[in-house]
């Protein structure tokens, strides 16, 4: 079978054994915003052909214990203190049980950026290697990168500058294919439950941020460790980037 993506008024499809990366973003890329102190990275990971079992039914049975009118789900319009039980643990169940992959990197205001390399292109690059770090978990091999992301107007040109700037490889030294588009949570029927999955990461991974205050407290967060205390998970709370290497710390 063949893995269908809509995007830009058409559509693409794909094999089964490629591997669907779907991204969100966290914060603001300046670090400007006194409510979110960080810029940062997350999502979910698939193949293809398990998109359907693995994150599609799942989270359409999520969906049923909210109100239509509140679909998609978006993690930051949620409020816990209206929310039901039922609703509660739908989405602990989804996260803690789901057969996905799922990775963060989000870096924190005060940041030590001494070669000044560009936030987004720095977290663009560490998100490759936490998709890496997800593949070399799951043992397969896969086709093709599938990376869809959430449609951001400030951001769509660099999303396809920086995404289709990096490439991952396998150890013989072959380049592994990468499609990229973007994709709006709000395009009717057509858009992807991975991207409400991602944004509910996202936001997990921006509060978990938040909380720790550029890492000067340790912290706990139920949220997130029920979302990324999980075998196939890689997350990167980025403090300082060196410029002798340029590699983060």
């Amino acid at each position: 079978m063949m893995f269908v993506v809509e995007h830009d008024g058409t559509h693409s499809e794909f094999r089964d054994d490629a591997l669907l990366v779907f991204v969100d973003e966290t914060g603001h890329e300046d670090l400007s915003d006194p409510n979110a102190p960080f810029f940062g990275l997350a999502g979910c990971v698939c193949a293809a052909g398990d998109y359907n079992k693995v994150i599609d039914a799942p989270w359409r049975t999520v969906e049923r214990t909210f109100p239509t009118h509140m679909l998609p789900l978006h993690a930051a319009e949620l409020r816990p203190e209206q929310m039901r039980p039922e609703q509660f643990a739908s989405l602990e169940g989804f996260f803690a049980n789901g057969a996905f992959g799922r990775f963060a990197t989000v870096a924190k205001r005060g940041i030590e950026n001494e070669p000044k390399v560009s936030l987004i292109n720095l977290l663009v690059q560490q998100t490759f290697k936490r998709v890496l770090n997800l593949i070399k978990k799951s043992s397969r091999d896969f086709s093709q990168l599938i990376i869809v992301i959430e449609h951001c107007e400030r951001l769509d040109k660099q999303y396809a500058t920086f995404f289709r700037g990096y490439h991952l490889s396998r150890k013989d030294g072959t380049v592994i294919p990468t499609f990229v588009c973007t994709q709006a949570k709000a395009s009717g029927k057509d858009f992807m439950r991975g991207l409400c999955v991602a944004d509910f990461l996202a936001h997990t991974a921006g509060s978990m941020s938040r909380t720790t205050q550029g890492g000067t407290q340790r912290a706990r967060r139920r949220d997130f460790e029920i979302a990324f205390q999980n075998s196939w998970a890689d997350h990167l709370f980025l403090d300082a980037i060196r410029a002798e290497n340029g590699d983060p710390s």
